[in-house]
């Protein structure tokens, strides 16, 4: 030991010695002047331990919530810049003129079920290989409801793509995605971050992405909701805003894993109970706790952001358009804020598309006008709300198409064969 430590150790015992001489004199002086000091100093302590989280009332005067930590939006509302459809500068390639804004070949496919690999685009053709729910290929073509793709080792074959995931990125690149769950989770109910769950990394979701040539989030689901999606993303940019997704495919773990953690939660806190249970709502509102649209590819977490700046890039032989910044709009609560403060509704019930297109859901005084534009596009693009969530959004198509395929997602999408998509690409070749 150096003798510069030996002397700081020798003034510390010092030191400390001398501090406990004076905590036993302190101690002597109270018990002489009776229990009056100690009983104020207990009652002292014991009210600020019980001491009520306060109270903080909301925009609507009949409501009140009790939490800890108030997330209040705030921010300037910038001016939207609109994308062009064209690209209005000299660059080489053309626009896909289909369903999504990307051709499916070169795109990333995975077995959502057990699925057979067959010779031929039909059901009584001969079985090659059998894919296992997770195992991933690369879609070369498409013929009706069948995928010619290519699996592992230069194996070929057509699977029926009712019982498959796409990689939506490979086909909707215009879309900001931002897979929190992959990174660095924000799920919480009244503020109050989900134990072993709030700012963790759930799954690895994220690879670099050839086909796009950046890094990108791996955002498995159903092609029939992606093409809807592309139907919301249009209309988004029509008026200056994007769509940012937060989460589509959620492993069935993950989903049991959140189920825990909320329960775990409200069990230890009483304001997390009452944000929960509020006018009715309860725990099922905000997670289900069974296969829900997530592992079936259909349902989709999203929320909104006003286009910045964007440009235009080549994949193949086609022109996409990629916004570079934006700006997230304002909502009424963070997204996967588990809790009543993130309900539309002040009741809990089925909200129809139909309802969100006239205008005859009348909303909670928590809505913002983000919540109310996000609303519009998604149920102009078929997508039907729930009520408790104003980020989630099911795709009623999609999801049937998911349960008659018996999907429940109890794997995970940790890889891609994505390549770039080509215009006059012929079988075979």
């Amino acid at each position: 030991m150096r003798r510069d430590d030996r002397r700081y150790l020798k003034h510390a015992n010092k030191k400390k010695g001398s501090e406990l001489l004076t905590v036993i004199f302190i101690t002597l002086v109270l018990m002489v002047s009776g229990a009056t000091v100690m009983g104020f100093l207990a009652s002292n302590i014991r009210n600020r331990n019980e001491r009520p989280p306060r109270e903080v009332e909301t925009p609507s005067p009949e409501i009140v919530y009790i939490y800890y930590n108030v997330w209040e939006p705030s921010g300037p509302t910038p001016a939207p810049q609109r994308p062009a459809i064209q690209p209005t500068e000299n660059i080489t390639g053309e626009i896909y003129q289909g369903e999504t804004e990307l051709p499916i070949n070169g795109a990333t496919g995975w077995a959502a079920v057990s699925t057979p690999l067959r010779t031929a685009p039909n059901a009584n053709a001969e079985i090659i290989h059998r894919l296992a729910p997770g195992n991933p290929f690369v879609i070369i073509s498409e013929q009706g409801n069948w995928w010619y793709v290519g699996f592992a080792d230069d194996v070929t074959g057509w699977v029926d793509n009712r019982t498959c995931f796409i990689n939506l990125p490979d086909i909707l690149p215009s879309i900001v995605w931002r897979n929190t769950n992959a990174t660095s989770s924000v799920f919480a109910s009244n503020v109050r971050g989900l134990p072993d769950i709030y700012r963790q990394p759930l799954y690895n979701a994220r690879s670099f992405n050839p086909r796009l040539n950046r890094y990108e989030y791996i955002m498995p689901g159903l092609y029939s909701l992606g093409v809807a999606l592309h139907q919301a993303q249009q209309l988004a940019m029509a008026e200056g805003e994007t769509l940012v997704v937060n989460e589509v495919f959620r492993p069935f773990s993950t989903q049991q894993q959140v189920v825990r953690g909320l329960t775990d939660l409200a069990n230890e806190f009483e304001d997390v109970r009452l944000a929960i249970n509020y006018n009715s709502w309860h725990m099922g509102w905000f997670i289900a706790t069974g296969v829900s649209g997530h592992q079936r590819g259909s349902s989709i977490d999203l929320s909104l952001g006003y286009v910045k700046s964007y440009e235009y890039r080549v994949s193949g032989d086609f022109i996409y358009l990629y916004i570079t910044n934006h700006t997230p709009v304002i909502m009424q609560s963070r997204i996967h804020e588990l809790s009543s403060l993130a309900v539309i509704v002040d009741n809990p019930r089925t909200i129809t598309v139909t309802q969100i297109l006239n205008g005859s859901v009348r909303m909670s005084s928590r809505v913002t006008d983000g919540t109310k534009r996000l609303q519009m596009y998604m149920a102009q693009a078929g997508f039907h709300p729930l009520a408790s969530e104003w980020w989630h959004f099911d795709h009623a198509q999609s999801e049937t198409i998911g349960r008659n395929s018996g999907i429940r997602g109890d794997f995970y999408t940790e890889s891609i064969y994505s390549w770039i998509p080509l215009a006059n690409y012929v079988l075979g070749e």
